[in-house]
């Protein structure tokens, strides 16, 4: 990992604006929600795989070596056991992992005020989110990157919605505060399988080209 000192200088003009992007998301949902108006939809924006994960390779602070196996360094294995083994232990996993709608597991490299993330936040993986987008034409994200509804998904490219997983009926549909071993294992193994889609679609995109 680089030096943070002067992380913000070493960003291309490309990366800034994709991270500019996320903060004007963010920005335009706060704005509806304080106004109490229908959430703009977004400027169409069309970003490309490869530099997308040039944003996150900057962003992310990775030095030459980790831009390599990027995928191996933002996806590690032992991130994905924190997160099934949070899945585990989850008291609130019916509102994470709500019924009825999509999850798209989406490494977004800036803060939801377009800012870079610090060495702390790279290291845990928090740069890893789980976006929770609704299950319809025209759907907005609702959690994940802000407290309020967003069309943030859409700024992704394309090929990352191969990471996204619909959230089934829980096993008691009358006790809603009852999370059963079934439960949590059917999202366990939905969670490890968009892992390792997004996974294999780095890796495979940084092998061929």
């Amino acid at each position: 990992m680089k030096n943070l000192e002067n992380r913000y200088a070493e960003a291309s003009n490309e990366s800034t604006q994709i991270a500019e992007g996320f903060a004007k998301a963010a920005s335009a949902a706060i704005k509806a929600n304080t106004d109490n108006t229908e959430l703009a939809p977004l400027d169409s924006q069309t970003v490309s795989l490869g530099s997308y994960l040039k944003m996150l390779a900057e962003y992310l602070h990775l030095d030459d070596s980790a831009k390599q196996g990027l995928a191996e360094t933002i996806l590690p294995e032992s991130l994905l056991e924190a997160r099934l083994k949070a899945i585990d232990s989850d008291s609130h996993l019916r509102t994470n992992y709500p019924e009825g709608y999509f999850i798209q597991v989406a490494p977004i490299g800036c803060t939801n005020l377009g800012f870079s993330y610090d060495e702390k936040d790279v290291e845990e993986g928090n740069y890893l989110l789980n976006l929770i987008i609704e299950n319809k034409e025209d759907a907005k994200t609702v959690a994940g990157f802000t407290s309020f509804s967003t069309y943030v998904h859409k700024l992704l490219p394309k090929e990352l919605e191969k990471s996204k997983f619909l959230i089934e009926k829980y096993d008691d549909q009358e006790n809603i505060n009852l999370i059963t071993k079934t439960d949590r294992e059917r999202i366990k193994m939905q969670y490890s399988a968009a892992f390792r889609t997004l996974k294999n679609t780095i890796k495979d995109f940084l092998e061929n080209n």
